[in-house]
């Protein structure tokens, strides 16, 4: 079987039609290094219209959490390149594969990721609390019934696999709202995170075929162009 960014575009558009935890043959999952650079090659395929399509309706003219860290640029890579890539794949990634202790740390993530956007310590507490029970109710039920309702939501999972893949791949994206700091009209939403949509559904496409480490990789690669492109656009800016 022949690799060509034809079969890898193709086998992609497949599985964003349909979603599957198994999707890859055997002769793409035994080869990723011949697959990866079609598939980074196809990521810049769409981010660059996208990046152009968002440059039109005046995206560059809004605030961005990203500018504030072009002085710092050993900051910016560690955030972009390291940190994100492993939290961010850590909590919307991880649990495409059902298991319990995936669901379980994403979902912890999530929590200690709300000490950033919620400021009440009350209401993280609230928050932390209901989760604990939950799980606590979970496990309760789950050894009342002999370990069988975690073994019934397996198949359950894998079956209808395109309402968790949606769900976490759009959650992904609207994540990086917070990115925008200021004030902008509701119905640009969409077209502000849509790059990270199209990325999240890639990201998945490779968790579920290579694994968790790939995804991880393909997103720090990912990261890692935009900020050098980034770095390189603003220093050949002239000084003020």
């Amino acid at each position: 079987m022949s690799i060509s960014l034809h079969t890898v575009a193709e086998d992609v558009w497949n599985f964003m039609k349909n979603p599957r935890l198994e999707h890859l043959s055997p002769y793409f999952k035994a080869n990723p290094a011949e697959i990866f650079p079609y598939l980074l090659l196809l990521d810049f395929m769409m981010m660059i219209p996208l990046s152009g399509f968002l440059g039109i309706l005046g995206i560059e003219d809004m605030d961005h959490k990203v500018e504030n860290l072009y002085s710092q640029p050993w900051m910016l890579a560690i955030q972009a390149v390291l940190l994100a890539p492993i939290l961010e794949e850590a909590v919307f990634r991880l649990p495409m594969k059902y298991s319990y202790v995936r669901i379980f740390t994403a979902c912890c993530l999530v929590l200690s990721m709300l000490l950033t956007f919620i400021h009440s310590e009350r209401t993280v507490g609230l928050i932390a609390i209901a989760f604990f029970l939950i799980v606590a109710l979970f496990h309760f039920i789950d050894q009342r019934n002999d370990n069988q309702l975690n073994a019934q939501i397996a198949p359950l999972w894998e079956t209808y696999f395109y309402i968790p893949f949606w769900i976490l791949t759009l959650c992904f994206a609207l994540l990086h709202l917070t990115n925008f700091g200021g004030q902008f009209p509701l119905y640009l939403a969409p077209f502000l995170v849509l790059p990270q949509f199209v990325l999240g559904a890639m990201l998945g496409y490779i968790r579920t075929g290579f694994g968790f480490v790939f995804a991880v990789l393909f997103h720090a690669l990912h990261n890692g162009v935009l900020v050098g492109m980034a770095l390189m656009a603003q220093s050949a800016l002239p000084s003020t």
